[in-house]
């Protein structure tokens, strides 16, 4: 008798049987804007996501969405709005605990055909898994299969978005899928017929708009019907909203619109009071936690569905105004885990209000900085909290 037709163990159980979970951790753009570079140079790419490790540990796929070709032997050249990044990204993005990325996005060709090829060189060679491009039409929509605890979840990627198209109409020449058409919908039908859940990954939507475009709507619906569970988009560089889609076959889908930035050089200005919060949109980015379960129910069915979402807030904290006073200052770009930081600057903040007396001239400028630092990042997380729907938002 096959698995899904074994009857429960306890055919009077108030609850389905559990099966397995799966833990997927999902967040959004990384952009290798210069000055990240010029960070990562300095500091090592590993300090760009430093912070961000301790919470990718143990998950089963640590998801993001890699804007930029990895291709120094390709390099055509950088200037804004063309990227390339140096090999030494994917092996940070590795061991900060990164395994699958999507590389269907509108800056895919900006190194041609030959920086695709490299880049899915390099990926591998790094021991990062791809969804959403290919060496050939057949390969690009190609899922990445992931089996664990009893569990066999597919991931396919594609994006609305190019900057330039170079597809070519020959199946065998490298390609990078086209969500729009009804190649990815296709494919997401054939895969949720081999594997116990589909996510999709989607890079589509306009810049910088906190809500989601009809055609983000449209097209999730679209995939939802086609038998994703899950679909996690990108490219508007600012947080969209999460949305729960029932389907006619009783699933409930998510729908993350748009993760927003990893880590950029967006909105380096933006300062708390004299800009208004949305100018900080860019810098505002998440973790996307999601258990997925596997349950029998009474009578044998079985189904695997979205048992938990939660999104840890993330910051992407950016020295470039106070390089405009000291100049000598190097470049510090990196992620920040928000709700640690939080907690670490309030107790530190406790311990300098604690002593019943005047504080000395030094210590007075460090509990301004504090208190500066909490209203900034309490403020960051309310607006987080705004675009998601606050109960996604994870507490400190």
């Amino acid at each position: 008798m096959s698995a899904a037709a074994a009857p429960a163990k306890d055919a009077g159980a108030p609850v389905p049987e559990e099966l397995g979970t799966f833990k997927l951790v999902a967040t959004g753009d990384v952009m290798m804007h210069e000055a990240v570079k010029q960070s990562a140079d300095r500091h090592g790419f590993g300090s760009l996501f430093a912070q961000v490790k301790p919470l990718l540990d143990g998950v089963d796929v640590a998801f993001g969405n890699l804007e930029t070709p990895v291709a120094p032997k390709a390099n055509r050249g950088t200037k804004p709005f063309i990227f390339n990044a140096p090999v030494e990204l994917l092996p940070a993005l590795k061991d900060a605990g990164f395994s699958l990325l999507s590389f269907a996005n509108n800056h895919v060709y900006d190194q041609g055909v030959a920086g695709v090829v490299e880049t899915l060189g390099n990926l591998k060679v790094a021991g990062l898994s791809e969804v959403g491009a290919g060496l050939t039409a057949a390969e690009a929509l190609t899922p990445v299969v992931v089996e664990r605890h009893g569990l066999r979840i597919g991931f396919l990627g594609g994006t609305t978005r190019f900057n330039q198209n170079l597809n070519s109409s020959d199946p065998t020449r490298p390609y990078v899928v086209a969500a729009g058409g009804d190649a990815l919908a296709t494919a997401v039908t054939a895969l949720a017929k081999t594997v116990d859940a589909v996510v999709v990954s989607v890079h589509w939507g306009n810049e910088y708009e906190a809500e989601p475009a009809q055609e983000q709507i449209d097209l999730a619906t679209r995939l939802v019907e086609a038998g994703a569970l899950v679909i996690l988009g990108s490219h508007p560089h600012v947080l969209q909203r999460i949305e729960l889609l029932p389907t006619a076959d009783g699933r409930v889908a998510l729908v993350a619109y748009s993760l927003g930035n990893f880590v950029s050089n967006q909105s380096r200005d933006y300062a708390n009071g004299p800009a208004p919060p949305p100018a900080g949109d860019p810098r505002d980015g998440v973790l996307l936690e999601l258990t997925l379960r596997k349950r029998r129910y009474l009578g044998g069915r079985v189904a695997t569905e979205v048992g938990r979402a939660e999104a840890l807030p993330l910051w992407a904290d950016n020295n470039a105004l106070q390089r405009k006073r000291l100049t000598q200052l190097p470049v510090d770009i990196h992620v920040v885990d928000l709700n640690k930081e939080l907690r670490a600057d309030t107790a530190e903040l406790q311990l300098l209000a604690a002593p019943p007396r005047p504080l000395p001239e030094e210590q007075q400028a460090r509990a301004m900085a504090l208190q500066q630092r909490i209203e900034l990042l309490s403020l960051r997380k309310l607006r987080i909290s705004d675009r998601l729907g606050g109960s996604y938002v994870s507490a400190p």
